[in-house]
């Protein structure tokens, strides 16, 4: 496993938690998608998550291949290539379902890089001062 798959995978974790923060401060991902900072915040983290899933090696996603790193990059694609013409009710679906998916998915790729000490306790304990939401 290559050093910046590491740093990658921190970071869609920590756009995710931002989402999950975005996420707690309103009734609904409805509410949150009708007001223009809480849909350009949570398009910009979205789309960020699909440029770092693009930036894995292949190595990785095939070693970890239950998540679906191509439709996150496509994603990804569609949000910056054609922004006023997303389809709110999929990002919606997104925010609601596949994050939170996400998220787990992810916090087993963790457990398993500290099972095979590609990361160490130190490396999580400094890392996680940046997560307000997902705790390790």
């Amino acid at each position: 496993m290559y050093k910046k798959d590491i740093g990658f995978i921190f970071a869609i974790l920590k756009m995710c938690d931002d989402i999950e923060v975005y996420k707690s401060e309103y009734k609904s991902v409805k509410a949150l998608l009708a007001k223009r900072i809480g849909l350009n915040a949570c398009l910009m983290n979205v789309s960020q998550i699909g440029e770092f899933a693009g930036k894995l090696s292949d190595e990785f996603k095939k070693q970890f291949n239950k998540i679906e790193w191509q439709k996150i990059k496509d994603m990804r694609n569609v949000i910056i290539h054609d922004y006023l013409a997303v389809d709110l009710e999929k990002i919606e679906n997104i925010l609601e379902n596949e994050i939170p998916k996400l998220i787990q998915d992810i916090l087993l790729i963790v457990n398993f890089m500290l099972e095979n000490k590609a990361i160490n306790n130190e490396f999580l304990e400094f890392s996680s001062k940046d997560f307000q939401i997902i705790h390790f």
